[in-house]
């Protein structure tokens, strides 16, 4: 599998059963990384030399991870440590992994129709939403869809319709995201995976 990671990309490192945030700082060849040392509370999280670690990171239009091993720490000019890669890429699909089920209001409207239209985002995926809605959409109709994440987080997407069913009054409607930028994805990604860990830590998730 093609390695895809570059300098400055944002990263996540599981680690004893957590997951940090980090970015690559420097690559020193196809299977060794410089990551920083993630920073919890004001604090640097102390990861041991020769400690096993997951490396995961979003790429276009998927997600790898990768099992790896601590082979150097380094305090200059940052706090950094090198991670050799132990174990192939794995490809995540988020559709069927990174799916998350949420309650989030969002407005959109249809291409060549300036009326804007109201509904609930069931469930997000970096790939698109389920929205449920009392407009009824046709299969391949193009929309613009806006919402926005806890946190304050607004999007503006595009996105097809790719499934269309009746739900009583209202219609739930497959939404894929089209042509969406990496940051964007990245953002809903990350959220999804905050969800997750949270509701992991409150035993609602296998």
């Amino acid at each position: 599998m093609a390695n895809n990671l570059e300098l400055g990309q944002n990263i996540e490192l599981i680690f004893d059963g957590k997951s940090y945030k980090s970015k690559i700082e420097n690559i020193i060849d196809d299977q060794t990384y410089v990551v920083g040392v993630p920073i919890i509370h004001h604090s640097y999280v102390f990861i041991p030399l020769n400690e096993s670690v997951k490396l995961r990171y979003i790429a276009k239009d998927c997600i790898y991870q990768f099992d790896g091993k601590v082979v150097k720490k380094s305090v200059d000019p940052v706090y950094t440590i090198t991670i050799a890669q132990i174990g192939p890429f794995e490809r995540i699909q988020r559709r069927e992994n990174f799916r998350l089920e949420v309650s989030i209001k969002a407005n959109f409207k249809i291409k060549d129709d300036e009326t804007m239209y109201e509904g609930i985002i069931k469930d997000i995926s970096g790939g698109g939403v389920k929205l449920a809605t009392n407009k009824r959409l046709n299969i391949n109709d193009e929309v613009l869809i806006e919402f926005t994440l806890p946190g304050s987080v607004n999007f503006s997407l595009n996105g097809v319709v790719t499934r269309n069913v009746k739900n009583g009054a209202n219609f739930d409607v497959g939404i894929s995201f089209k042509d969406i930028d990496t940051n964007s994805r990245e953002k809903i990604v990350s959220f999804i995976f905050a969800e997750q860990r949270k509701l992991l830590k409150r035993g609602l998730m296998e």
